[in-house]
């Protein structure tokens, strides 16, 4: 197992996918608030140079004092940081495009007949992917949080709160559970069921929060065929939850749980008695 997972940490920190997600979530994280700031400032110079050609001489003062309020930005808290790493919802969708890239990688250049020769349980295999994708996962996160630092503190100061960490800290873990448990999701449609197609499309779709609304869709026909009010899938779906800035820790800690171990349980399951090609 120590084997596998070394050649599986060399193969996932030394490929192409895992170089682009690491720069495209580090620039977009450092460029977030620099950028933010620039748009701001350039909405209210825009707004200002309007109003002094149009409007009352006061009209023009309000707005060049909101213009100058933008120069005095409020310090950003580590624990907020910390809390909700990515910047833009839609950087996960890098790290789920690297699980399935990763995933396949071995299937799809043959390479899986020598791994799997050699284990015991074909199984084993499946696991050890999982465990290096934890990995994966979390150095990208922590990317994702530096980057966040660096670009709050480039527009204005960085406050660490020390009192709230704790709590940052334990909705970071969540998160990244939360992640692994749609990653779990994609390793089952990979190696379990071998279909890169659908891992490829069910990443795309839960990384840019558009499973929300097939959730909604379903939501609308469990109503209307079974009577079932208040009934939301959208309050029990990892992809959404790991976005959310207001969900509940412990139901999403069950969430998780319960995704990471029926998809791993269904991936060992599958792969035992699946022949590889």
């Amino acid at each position: 197992m120590l084997n596998l997972l070394r050649m599986n940490n060399r193969r996932i920190f030394r490929s192409k996918m895992f170089a682009i997600a690491f720069l495209v979530i580090l620039v977009t994280s450092i460029a977030s608030a620099p950028v933010e700031r620039a748009l701001m400032k350039a909405v209210v110079g825009f707004a200002v140079s309007v109003e002094t050609e149009s409007k009352s001489e006061s009209e023009s003062e309000n707005t060049a004092a909101l213009g100058d309020a933008l120069g005095t930005t409020e310090a950003a808290k580590v624990s907020e940081i910390i809390a909700d790493p990515f910047v833009i919802t839609f950087l996960p969708l890098f790290i789920l495009l690297l699980v399935v890239s990763f995933s396949y990688m071995d299937i799809e250049n043959g390479f899986i007949k020598n791994i799997a020769g050699q284990q015991p349980k074909r199984s084993r295999v499946a696991v050890s992917k999982y465990l290096t994708i934890m990995l994966s996962n979390l150095v990208l996160m922590l990317t994702a949080l530096i980057g966040q630092v660096i670009s709050k503190y480039i527009v204005g100061k960085v406050e660490i709160d020390a009192g709230a960490i704790p709590q940052a800290v334990y909705t970071f873990g969540v998160r990244w559970l939360l992640l692994l448990s749609l990653s779990a999701l994609l390793l089952f449609l990979t190696v379990g069921i071998g279909a890169k197609p659908l891992a490829l499309v069910t990443a795309v779709l839960a990384g840019t929060g558009f499973l929300g609304l097939i959730y909604l869709g379903i939501d609308t026909a469990i109503q209307n065929m079974l009577h079932i009010q208040n009934l939301s899938l959208v309050d029990y779906a990892p992809d959404q939850l790991l976005t959310q800035s207001g969900y509940e820790g412990p139901r999403a800690v069950i969430v998780g749980i319960t995704f990471s171990v029926v998809f791993m349980l269904l991936t060992v399951l599958r792969a035992d008695k699946t022949d590889v090609k």
